[in-house]
């Protein structure tokens, strides 16, 4: 690995891990869609608006918004635009709520389903729920989770949930406590 994507990867496999305990989503599919998303963390709506995750602004936002130039795929055509984004004060704030946004959209509850490790099922899941147009983005995610072995996250996050809840309230706590002071450096 470059020190760009070890430094990408370890910055942010903590809050993955701890979304992916706390939400059910396997921190491989987080840390992949950040990576793919922010173009590792270095995209101007990633610099400019700390959203990691692509995921748009539309009415029922309520917090600040960052407009960008986005492209999106219609009909199999690459068309480029501009568009509204969520803003967030620091990426934790994007990771936390790029679970909420799985898990309160209800095309998306079919994931939920998989089993925590599919992270292949995830994937294509995430694209046949609609949730990026490129044609390609199930296995975009699929190469970076397995070029970069980012699998090795959900096991952990899976052996977080087996430890028991009090366990892993503690866990969490240290973890938030841990990604806070990261954050304000």
């Amino acid at each position: 690995m470059s020190a760009k994507t070890d430094n990408f990867i370890n910055k942010n496999k903590r809050a993955s891990v701890i979304e992916g305990v706390r939400n059910k989503i396997p921190p491989s599919i987080t840390l992949a869609q950040a990576i793919l998303e922010s173009g590792w963390g270095e995209s101007g709506l990633s610099v400019n608006a700390n959203n990691y995750f692509g995921i748009k602004a539309n009415s029922s936002w309520k917090g600040e918004i960052y407009n960008a130039d986005t492209h999106e795929y219609y009909n199999g055509v690459l068309t480029y635009t501009s568009d509204d984004f969520r803003a967030y004060k620091n990426p934790l704030a994007s990771f936390k709520d790029h679970s909420l946004f799985l898990h309160e959209n209800p095309r998306y509850s079919n994931l939920f389903e998989l089993d925590f490790l599919d992270y292949k099922g995830w994937a294509h899941g995430l694209k046949n729920s609609g949730y990026a147009t490129s044609p390609t983005y199930a296995e975009k995610l699929i190469n970076l989770i397995e070029q970069y072995d980012l699998n090795q996250f959900d096991k952990k996050a899976k052996s977080l949930k087996n430890l028991g809840y009090i366990g892993l309230v503690i866990l969490i706590a240290i973890f938030t406590i841990l990604l806070i002071k990261k954050f304000k450096k």
